[in-house]
């Protein structure tokens, strides 16, 4: 499965027809490395992106899972915010 960053599409300027389209080649439940690489973004990052970015997730053990539909809510609602990661 070929990832690529959501940065890299938009910079090339390639027609997006739906977000899910976007995102189809990614399973039903993304990782905190996927979310880092969709992201342009090193892992701990994601992983407190995850934490406290009000994206809904999964916690198994010491693993974070974010439903795909879930992530692709949160990076296109309309009220963005800043997210202070350290």
């Amino acid at each position: 499965m070929k990832m690529v960053s959501i940065y890299y599409i938009f910079e090339k300027g390639e027609a997006m027809q739906t977000k899910n389209e976007l995102f189809q080649n990614y399973p039903e439940v993304l990782t905190a490395k996927m979310i880092a690489e969709i992201l342009g973004i090193g892992y701990t990052k994601a992983l407190n992106t995850i934490q406290y970015g009000e994206m809904k997730y999964i916690k198994i053990g010491n693993t974070y899972r974010v439903p795909k539909q879930s992530f692709i809510e949160w990076l296109f609602e309309k009220d963005k915010r800043e997210i202070e990661v350290a």
